[in-house]
């Protein structure tokens, strides 16, 4: 049985993806994923995720909703890559595999192979280590930092960014099939 399940914005009605921005809001994840100060309502987060350069995926694990993943900056062969999971996909002790990871993966791995990608990057402020290890546990590799890589839209400065990428080499082939 497959848990993880990935939907196209062009799947979704703006209900959909005002539910988003408001569980995001609710896991406290919205100012951290959009914190250049891009997205602040659900009317901008809808306006942002359907936009042509935004491939915008709603992921759900066993038919609920559980986070959202886009990309965007796509090349040929690449792709930059941004997500966020909801509050209650977070890990839970005793869980082998947490449920995040699980889609997390599943994530990297169906739009390497479905989009036909050799790489999708992408920065994390060096100070936000929680988002850093769950990227690499998702199969990411850390490249290098991007000195003043990530404008912080509420300190007005730009941060050191961790630079990571995932590859098709650094995902499996079983990922998909969560």
């Amino acid at each position: 049985m497959q848990h993880c399940l990935l939907r196209h914005k062009n799947a979704l009605k703006d209900l959909v993806l005002y539910d988003i921005w408001d569980r995001l809001l609710d896991s406290g994840t919205a100012k951290t994923v959009f914190y250049d100060g891009s997205v602040n309502s659900h009317h901008e987060f809808r306006d942002f995720m359907r936009q042509d350069g935004n491939q915008m995926f709603a992921a759900y694990f066993d038919g609920k909703p559980a986070g959202v993943v886009w990309m965007n900056d796509i090349r040929r062969g690449n792709a930059r890559v941004h997500g966020a999971y909801f509050k209650e996909m977070w890990g839970r002790k005793g869980e082998e595999l947490p449920r995040s990871i699980m889609l997390g993966r599943h994530a990297m791995a169906t739009l390497l192979r479905e989009f036909q990608f050799d790489v999708l990057y992408g920065t994390i402020p060096v100070w936000n280590k929680t988002a850093i290890k769950f990227s690499e546990r998702c199969g990411a590799l850390p490249v290098g930092v991007v000195p003043h890589g990530a404008w912080m839209a509420d300190r007005k400065e730009s941060v050191d960014a961790m630079m990571l990428a995932t590859t098709q080499e650094s995902t499996e082939d079983a990922w998909t099939k969560y």
